[in-house]
């Protein structure tokens, strides 16, 4: 999720001519960035680097990785490197440094600015636009990743490719940190990394740390716990609570949930088809057939979408109707999904009507909060309100990714990233198509990986306490249920059990709440959405700057 992708959907990316091979760092140096007018005190540096070659001899079949650097302001010579990546999946790293934790942001006048709150105030920071097809990156062949196995595979060829360009980093502390579906890509790629520890043609990679904020960990937890939140928020009333509760523990008892997530290499990786044209063409409306003429629910589906005719269903369709329409199609003849538009049958294709409930549960809770207009409360910032795709994901949220998308594809600043291989094609903040095609793994769960990595190095995890979809509350219970769990163990597990909810103070001021012990600290943000350094720059700074040097984060020693 940086947020989860925007069902607004687009054509695949397609990309022309690809630049040169990796070549030595500073061929990759920013000298002149479009409309920042003050050159900043500190070096970035920008571009592809190659993550597979094609066996034709046509370049630009290769896959690139696009990738943004920013080197430390105290000490690039000796501080970490610090890996961000945003979630979705699908949604650009670079958006999150314009936005969020870096030392540049982009007013909506296309103007750039220095911030005071970049990540790199003590540490070096790598954006990676990861897994292909999302933000910058591209595949050759414009196809998509269909499992984490293979994101693991491709990001490890590009940490190799990257230590090659720039082997200052070779040896130095790795701390690879990111939000919301980076829970999913974060566990899942230091696993993969650590198993190729000492294996032949390994590179070495000093992981030092992970920081997970707002963390798709563990699907489960999050979605139990939404109707609870949003209840003690006071965005939903009990009798709307209780409901969506009960709804799910009956969809969990149908084993409406999936498992833990495979990090094998799958026995078949042949892409996801989806007709994107047939996707955002007008809608044409729905004819029966005469079997399903008298059948009361396919009658409720002609006039659930009798007023979507003629417009785009995925971008027309309200939350509140697609809660309806997964309550119709779990109750009413099978028949009916063949009978539903392109974008809708893709986010539904072979669902049962446990899942239909677990997977939307959180949609539900939103959909309970709609007005006339049909905004919503965001799910990601319960203190915010406004339109919302039908899934219940914001669709103007954060504000500046309409200025994002446009600055990006501008000619002059894809130069100035030498990104010119991109071209000016379609451009978004989040791409929807990669969210659809690692939809397998999505509903399932990496917190099984946890206790592994606790045994290795250090591991926070940071939730704002105004998200709904990956809740403060519900990464305690994750946590503290792994901490219980029988036949794992990790240093301090049996004191992070037992261990107190300490108030964190940062200048004077409470800024939130940690249990920690060991490899293993929690925090809990704050006047925090689902993006913490959006939210409150200046202490995620703090946080991140205090735990890659290994000093503490939280000075308080009062228990609570």
């Amino acid at each position: 999720m940086s947020r989860v992708a925007a069902i607004i959907l687009a054509s695949c990316l397609m990309l022309d001519s690809v630049p040169s091979e990796a070549a030595p760092s500073d061929d990759f140096r920013i000298a002149n960035l479009p409309g920042l007018a003050t050159q900043p005190g500190f070096a970035s540096f920008a571009g592809y680097l190659p993550v597979t070659e094609s066996k034709s001899a046509d370049p630009s079949k290769s896959d690139r990785m696009f990738f943004w650097l920013f080197e430390s302001q105290t000490s690039p010579a000796t501080d970490p490197l610090v890996i961000w990546l945003s979630g979705g999946p699908g949604c650009s790293s670079i958006s999150a440094m314009f936005e969020e934790n870096g030392p540049l942001t982009l007013k909506h006048d296309q103007t750039v600015a220095t911030t005071n709150h970049g990540w790199n105030q003590r540490a070096n920071v790598l954006y990676v636009d990861q897994p292909l097809q999302t933000g910058l990156s591209y595949s050759g062949d414009g196809r998509f990743l269909n499992s984490q196995a293979a994101v693991n595979a491709d990001f490890y060829v590009f940490l190799e490719k990257f230590l090659t360009a720039f082997p200052q980093y070779q040896g130095r502390k790795v701390f690879i940190t990111g939000e919301s579906y980076a829970g999913h890509f974060i566990p899942a790629i230091a696993t993969y990394i650590l198993g190729k520890q000492g294996t032949a043609g390994a590179i070495d990679v000093n992981l030092a740390g992970l920081a997970i904020g707002n963390g798709w960990i563990d699907p489960r937890t999050h979605i139990e716990a939404a109707p609870t939140v949003a209840y003690a928020a006071g965005v939903i009333n009990h009798k709307q609570a209780d409901a969506a509760t009960s709804l799910v523990e009956g969809a969990v008892k149908q084993k409406g949930v999936t498992g833990n997530l495979s990090l094998e290499k799958p026995k078949d990786e042949k892409p996801i088809e989806i007709d994107t044209s047939a996707m955002m063409a007008p809608y044409a409306g729905i004819t029966l057939p005469p079997a399903l003429e008298s059948n009361t629910k396919a009658q409720a589906l002609v006039a659930l979408f009798a007023p979507y005719k003629g417009k785009i269903v995925a971008v027309t369709f309200s939350n509140r109707d697609f809660i309806a329409l997964t309550d119709i199609l779990r109750t009413g003849p099978k028949e009916l999904a063949d009978l539903l538009p392109p974008s809708i049958k893709v986010q539904l294709a072979g669902k049962s009507g446990a899942q239909l409930i677990f997977n939307y549960l959180i949609a539900r809770v939103v959909s309970f909060t709609s007005d006339a207009e049909g905004n919503s409360v965001n799910l990601m910032d319960l203190l915010n309100y406004g339109p919302v795709s039908m899934i219940g994901t914001p669709t103007a949220w954060p504000p500046s990714d309409d200025a994002f998308n446009k600055y990006m594809v501008r000619p002059d600043v894809l130069k100035a990233l030498h990104a010119e291989s991109y071209g000016t094609r379609p451009f978004m903040a989040c791409n929807p198509l990669t969210y659809f095609h690692l939809g397998d793994d999505y509903f399932k769960s990496t917190a099984y990986l946890l206790p592994s990595l606790l045994r290795k190095m250090p591991v926070l995890i940071y939730n704002g306490q105004d998200d709904l979809i990956a809740s403060s509350l519900s990464a305690q219970r994750m946590l503290n249920g792994i901490a219980a769990e029988a036949g794992t163990d990790w240093p301090g597990k049996a004191d992070y059990a037992a261990a107190p909810f300490l108030p964190w103070d940062l200048n004077g001021e409470r800024v939130g709440y940690s249990q920690s012990a060991g490899n293993l600290q929690f925090l809990g943000v704050l006047r925090a959405s689902h993006m913490v350094p959006l939210s409150v720059p200046l202490v995620a700074q703090s946080m991140i700057g205090r735990f890659v040097h290994g000093e503490p984060i939280v000075q308080s020693t009062s228990a609570k």
